[in-house]
């Protein structure tokens, strides 16, 4: 049996470190990241009112006894207000981005966000206690949960971007050359606190060969000599892996598939890399027929009340449009459903007239034929509201991929693997790709948000379901698109 062939590529310049001073001890914030800042942040929320209750001079009707000399049960209304506030806060930072910690670290637009959270959280906290409990907080708590909470948020951040730019977990890939250049770049392009080594290049010359004693050995070294927390491997070469990851796991080294690795710590795929056991056990054969009848209800539910809500802002664009172009304001568009069937979406005309006359073209960030009515209403979400009526018709969903043409989707099934997969689920207003990707205009950007999609109906449920749901309200009140 012939051997294989293993070097160390140096693809990056980084000091050797014994594994002992890193391995085990710089996982927490690779493995917990945004739920351990969620409980940095809701702690501060929560101590921030307390602290305003205890030093505030009028503390309105929810102070009725002084802490001195009372036992601490006296004081539930205290705790209260101080839970109902830390819950809206930390809703609050969802829907802003601040509990993302893949989005930049731009520390002004942190601060900036953190203090609209703590109003918004504010307004929600005293309009529960008004409207379900008849009672009013006074304003300076109010005044000193603000200051609090800001100065302590800007206090967390600022330490935990240390934390994470100082206890970078190392990572280590393992594969052949056309996996490693890929899993390099997809790293560099994708912003999070690792440190990648140079990683360790496998070709195998015999398609039954498996890593034996000595293979193991070589890459034991590796993982000693530069302080390796986690060894990526390539998705599809699993199974010439198995020895190797087998004693890895033994010794306590932590070995985690590329596709694995991307879906935990990205929330996305890499359909390239994906092999078709994924598929497999991912979609054929998952029945929810709970989920999708509660899925049903919301979806009855949120168009009915967006149809009549909207209609006021409906009219008025109406009447803008007639009397700046008096071009028709609606057009509707043959898009691809659940399971590859046509279907008419409607939307609000937000670009000229004649902006298809040479066939269908892709719609990007700032479109020239978009008309300045439609900058606006493109910019609030307007345009989509006709939609609500597909949904209601039961051919949408609030939440899923979002539907494409078919003259793109044909182009697309050719261009990127698994693509036809996006239609398993019904597409929706809003979905995991459009939160998390910007406007895509190109194939490059369909794969990318097909990354995204994959994700979503893997793992579909209410909780991820809530999750599009307040990113989206951010990405509206952001103007985003």
């Amino acid at each position: 049996m012939s051997l294989p062939v293993i070097e160390i590529a140096p693809a990056v310049s980084v000091p050797e470190l014994a594994a002992s001073e890193t391995r085990y001890s710089q996982r927490l914030i690779a493995d917990l990241g945004g739920p351990f800042l969620a409980l940095v942040l809701g702690a501060c929320a929560f101590v921030s009112m307390l602290a305003a209750f205890a030093i505030s001079p009028f503390s309105g009707s929810l102070m009725h006894v002084s802490l001195e000399g009372m036992p601490f049960a006296e004081h539930v209304e205290w705790l209260s207000a101080s839970l109902v506030y830390m819950l809206a806060f930390l809703v609050s930072c969802q829907v802003l981005g601040l509990l993302d910690i893949l989005q930049q670290r731009n520390l002004v637009s942190q601060l900036a966000r953190s203090s609209v959270a703590a109003g918004i959280a504010l307004v929600a906290t005293m309009t529960f206690f008004h409207v379900a409990l008849f009672e009013s907080i006074g304003r300076f708590i109010v005044l000193y949960a603000w200051m609090f909470t800001w100065g302590s948020t800007t206090v967390m951040f600022w330490i935990f971007w240390t934390l994470c730019s100082h206890m970078k977990p190392r990572i280590g890939m393992i594969g052949d050359p056309e996996f490693t250049g890929p899993a390099s770049e997809f790293f560099s392009r994708h912003e999070r606190p690792i440190e990648l080594v140079p990683f360790m290049v496998w070709k195998a010359t015999d398609d039954d060969h498996r890593f034996v004693k000595n293979e193991v050995q070589l890459v034991k070294q590796w993982i000693d000599k530069f302080g390796i927390d986690e060894v990526v491997y390539q998705s599809s070469a699993v199974e010439h892996m198995d020895q190797l990851i087998l004693c890895g796991i033994s010794e306590g080294i932590r070995f985690t598939s590329f596709t694995d690795y991307v879906e935990k710590y990205y929330a996305r795929t890499v359909p390239a890399e994906i092999p078709q056991s994924w598929l497999f056990s991912s979609f054929f054969g998952k029945v929810r027929p709970i989920y999708e009848f509660n899925k049903r209800i919301f979806d009855v539910v949120i168009s009915c009340i967006g149809l009549v809500l909207s209609a006021p802002l409906l009219a008025a664009v109406y009447c803008l449009m007639k009397v700046s172009d008096r071009g028709p304001f609606l057009y509707s568009q043959t898009r691809v459903g659940r399971f590859g069937k046509d279907f008419t979406i409607y939307k609000v005309r937000s670009m000229r007239i004649d902006s298809e006359v040479n066939g269908a073209q892709w719609a990007s960030k700032n479109d020239p034929r978009v008309t300045l009515i439609g900058r606006i209403i493109r910019k609030t979400r307007l345009d989509e509201v006709p939609q609500f009526w597909n949904v209601l018709k039961g051919e949408m969903s609030f939440i899923g991929p979002r539907p494409e043409r078919p003259e793109f989707v044909e182009q697309l099934k050719d261009q990127i693997p698994h693509y036809q997969f996006r239609h398993l689920l019904k597409p929706g207003l809003t979905g995991w790709a459009q939160v998390n990707y910007p406007y895509g205009a190109s194939v490059e950007d369909a794969e990318e948000k097909l990354a995204y999609d994959l994700y979503y109906i893997k793992y579909t449920s209410l909780f991820l379901d809530l999750q599009i749901l307040m990113k989206t309200v951010g990405a509206v009140t952001r103007g985003a698109r």
